[in-house]
């Protein structure tokens, strides 16, 4: 897994196949580091079908591949789109 830090926010963001696009917290830019991290929350992303990894406390507002936005609200069935 690559490990990828946010040089706006410092959101750390880890992905198997290819590198994030942009930060899914700030859609700032992101950089590879060569840190070993513990991410273990997984993320599909039901637009594009990529997976990313985020830390268990944090919460993606946006896909860092594509422009699918997250349910901020846990208990709504219907994703929101901006």
């Amino acid at each position: 897994m690559e490990i990828y830090e946010c040089k706006s926010c410092g959101t750390i963001i880890g992905t198997v196949e290819k590198e994030p696009l942009f930060c899914s917290l700030c859609r700032g830019k992101v950089v590879l580091i060569k840190e070993k991290v513990n991410l273990n929350k997984e993320i599909n992303c039901p637009d594009c079908d990529e997976k990313f990894y985020v830390e268990e406390k944090f919460s993606p507002y946006k896909c860092c591949f594509c422009n699918y936005t997250f349910s901020v609200t846990p208990y709504r069935r219907a994703e929101e789109r901006l």
